[in-house]
């Protein structure tokens, strides 16, 4: 799977999974994706021994908006959703998780891509024009097929 072309949060969650597993021999399965409106300075969070990633889906669709392509845009969902995979698997010190996230997307990628960039990145700064009151209302959302290979079918 290319971070290049547009794709799904599952398929990119997919992706996260398996290197994750590379680097640390750990997966976890049965993960619900939850989109959300929250505070810019907040890209998501992972309730602890829950079964949900919040992602706030506000930033999100705003990071879309500024973004250059498909690439910048999926290698912040990607780097996001590592951070919050890694503390569902157990990894819980906040300074050692984005050690880890820069490690692994080092490794994976290499210093010079896209991909490292947004893990070493603060995206306030990056796109300052983000920092901008979150709209109300807007109820939780539930993304369909997040861990889709991880379901099983019932029929």
């Amino acid at each position: 799977m290319k971070l290049e072309r547009k794709t799904s949060y599952g398929t990119v969650f997919e992706m996260v999974k398996r290197i994750t597993e590379k680097y640390t021999g750990l997966h976890r399965a049965g993960l619900t994706l939850l989109l959300g409106n929250l505070p810019t300075n907040i890209a998501a969070y992972y309730p602890v021994n829950s079964n949900y990633i919040v992602l706030n889906g506000f930033l999100t669709e705003r990071i879309r908006e500024v973004v250059e392509n498909e690439l910048e845009l999926n290698s912040f969902i990607f780097v996001v959703l590592l951070h919050e995979y890694l503390h569902s698997l157990g990894f819980l010190d906040e300074s050692d998780v984005r050690k880890r996230v820069r490690d692994i997307c080092a490794s994976e990628f290499g210093t010079e891509s896209i991909v490292y960039e947004q893990a070493i990145s603060n995206w306030l700064e990056k796109y300052p024009m983000l920092n901008v009151p979150v709209k109300e209302g807007k109820a939780f959302e539930v993304i369909r097929d997040f861990d889709y290979k991880s379901q099983t079918y019932i029929g």
